[in-house]
């Protein structure tokens, strides 16, 4: 088994010369609005159903997504795998020695960066 490990810019390189149809812009909204929609479905019921409310909660999820060819060929659509709660960090922190305090100002200063990070 061959495990390639790149940063996501290379990921986005990659993919659009590859597939110069396809742009990542268009993949990256189409997973924000499938997270988005994820995301408000689990939150709108009471626990246990759901994820109850609490203005003083904070969290990190990890997601896995794939992206799956349309039938057409020119497109894709992105399929959630699964969604991690506190996900392992070890490649982000290893990548991009600022994400530990990205995510801390984030959650827990609400200073967004918002070159680094995507309100959804």
């Amino acid at each position: 088994m061959i495990c390639v490990k790149m940063k996501w810019e290379d990921f986005i390189i990659g993919l659009e010369k590859s597939h110069s149809s396809l742009k990542w812009k268009d993949c990256e909204k189409k997973i924000h609005e499938s997270l988005r929609g994820i995301l408000e479905r689990g939150s709108s019921e009471l626990a246990p159903r759901g994820v109850g409310k609490n203005k003083q909660s904070r969290a990190m999820y990890g997601v896995d997504v794939m992206l799956k060819w349309n039938e057409d060929g020119k497109d894709v659509t992105p399929s959630i795998l699964e969604i991690n709660f506190m996900p392992d960090c070890t490649r982000a922190c290893e990548y991009y020695p600022d994400f530990a305090d990205t995510v801390f100002n984030t959650l827990f200063l609400q200073s967004i960066d918002e070159n680094k990070v995507t309100r959804l």
